[in-house]
This record gives C-alpha cells, sequence and structure tokens, in this order.
C-alpha cells in the first residue's frame, strides 16, 4: 500500500473508535487499526524534518508491505460510512486490489 493509502484509511478506522461494532468484526478493526498505526509511525518519522513539498509528496507515494486481513463489503455494511470513508478505505477492502 502506498504510504498515504494507509494514512487514510488509517484516519478513518480512527473515526470508528466509539462506534458500537458486533462479534468477530470489532476484533478485526482492532487489529487493522493496530496494523496500520506501527505504518502510520514509520511514515511520521520519515516525514520529521523535511521542508520540501515534493520530497513529501514522494514519501506519500512510496509503498509498505501492511500484512492485514482485509474487509469484505459484507463486513462494511454494518456500520455508516459516508461514501469519502469508502473511497479512503478502499485499498484494504477485499476486490479492490
Amino acid at each position: 500500500m502506498k504510504n498515504y493509502e494507509i494514512s487514510n484509511a488509517n484516519y478513518v478506522l480512527s473515526q470508528l473508535i466509539d462506534e458500537p461494532l458486533k462479534g468477530k468484526f470489532k476484533f478485526k478493526v482492532f487489529n487493522v487499526k493496530a496494523e496500520l498505526e506501527k505504518k502510520v509511525e514509520v511514515i511520521t518519522k520519515s516525514l520529521e524534518g523535511v521542508e520540501d513539498e515534493g520530497e513529501r509528496k514522494e514519501i506519500l507515494q512510496e509503498k509498505q508491505e501492511v500484512n492485514i486481513d482485509k474487509f469484505t463489503e459484507d463486513e462494511l455494511e454494518q456500520i455508516d460510512l459516508s461514501i469519502r470513508q469508502i473511497s479512503m478505505l478502499k485499498p484494504i477492502i477485499k476486490g479492490n486490489e
């Protein structure tokens, strides 16, 4: 996944923290969020002290290997998501590789 995709997906999952989720799905969200947070830490450290806008954009375009169990559309149906949120989650939804 590209760094900006990781950051975007992590942002949306952060918005779900206070949402009541059911069963195994809440643990899946927790595990995916935990993995993405580790990657966001790497991104944040890479961006520290970088002033040049072009260099910052380049860092955000770099790819990282992310080992997560992607969400299915059926799993995501149980929560209210905006079109913007869905588009930000697209890289971690099965069938959208």
